[in-house]
């Protein structure tokens, strides 16, 4: 929604007390009036994971039967088994709607040769090396696609006359059994700069901006001349970014970059030592304090999330609590509120007195404005 809003103007009339009252209502509208313009297709990632405000709407707009929408979900049906608020919604959709379902296994010998050939930009391969992959992958993609990339780096597998061919001397390689090793086997593989830099990369939760790249390029507690690290940010990013590692996006004047899979982000993560872990993420709280000049909801979520486990919990609920304010101001009543009641179990268990005052009564509000 955050992000939405700002397109919303010739809906909005901001300074109107109706707007902040029904924003689903607006977004509605917004969507199918541009879906008549152009086929929208909206997709969502873990939809058991969604509230059950964001599934009414998804019901909502389905059900207007106007414009041209689309709409791709993933589920994962173990998940739904019990105390998910989504499930009544979730079987009442089924019922109005019977939408199409495509379950995910893993690839068949054809399938799987196929996505190899793919992935390499070549029509044939060779059969020990599609043998090796389909026996070690047993058909998962991600295993597949992470098999080349590590096949690759190790100079394992060549470009060479025209066509991808094993390396001679590495003709019985073996890949790893899980794709953790497969993974881990990638980092060991990496020089010292590169690991380091994507070492503190995997610090943000979920991406970061080229903004970020001064500070987390910085050797501990050392000086660079500028030109040097300039040097250096664009050198790391294009090599993370060829091998794979990381992805770039456009968002405004800036880039954002991601790591291409969670798992890596993980492994990195947790490599580093606790102690060090906090006290990285009380660097960049700081560094982003003095980063952003405008506050927008995910940034204050961002700092809360890094002063949280850079333990200043007090800093942490005072972005969270700004975070819940801008919600409300949105009228969205229920994320607000679960941002509240998060506020509010962080101030009970580590005893801020005053907080507890300020969260019960802007909870009591909320209550008061979804009753109404």
């Amino acid at each position: 929604y955050p992000y939405i809003i700002p397109l919303m103007e010739p809906y909005g009339r901001r300074g109107e007390p109706e707007f902040t009252e029904d924003v689903s209502g607006l977004l509605l509208n917004f969507l199918i009036d541009l879906s008549c313009i152009k086929p929208l297709i909206i997709t969502i990632d873990d939809l058991h994971w969604t509230d059950a405000s964001t599934f009414n709407f998804l019901l909502e707009l389905q059900k207007k039967h106007e414009g041209h929408i689309l709409i791709i979900a993933t589920l994962d049906e173990d998940k739904l088994l019990g105390e998910y608020e989504v499930i009544p919604d979730m079987t009442r959709w089924n019922e109005v709607f019977s939408p199409k379902s495509v379950s995910i296994r893993n690839l068949g010998p054809e399938h799987t040769a196929e996505m190899i050939k793919s992935i390499l930009m070549t029509e044939t391969i060779e059969d020990k090396l599609f043998q090796k992959i389909h026996i070690a992958s047993e058909g998962n993609p991600l295993f597949i696609k992470e098999s080349i990339n590590f096949l690759i780096e190790s100079k394992t597998l060549n470009w060479q006359e025209n066509n991808w061919k094993v390396d001679e001397e590495k003709i019985n390689f073996l890949l790893p059994n899980s794709i953790n090793e497969l993974l881990i086997d990638r980092i060991k593989l990496m020089d010292k700069m590169t690991k380091d830099f994507l070492t503190k990369a995997s610090i943000f939760p979920d991406n970061f901006y080229s903004s970020y790249l001064s500070f987390l390029i910085e050797n501990d507690g050392k000086e660079e001349q500028v030109s040097f690290s300039e040097e250096k940010n664009s050198f790391l990013i294009e090599q993370a970014i060829k091998n794979k590692i990381l992805c770039k996006e456009k968002r405004g004047k800036e880039e954002i970059y991601s790591f291409t899979n969670h798992i890596m982000k993980e492994i990195f993560y947790n490599s580093i030592p606790k102690e060090k872990r906090q006290e990285l993420h009380l660097n960049i709280a700081h560094k982003l304090e003095l980063t952003y000049e405008e506050w927008e909801i995910p940034d204050l979520v961002e700092l809360s999330y890094h002063f949280f486990k850079g333990k200043d919990y007090s800093l942490s609920n005072f972005y969270l609590i700004q975070a819940g304010d801008k919600v409300k101001s949105l009228g969205l009543y229920d994320s607000a509120h679960r941002i509240y009641s998060n506020a509010l179990q962080l101030s009970e268990r580590f005893e801020m007195e005053e907080d507890l005052d300020v969260l019960k009564r802007k909870l009591k509000e909320i209550s008061n404005y979804e009753m109404s």
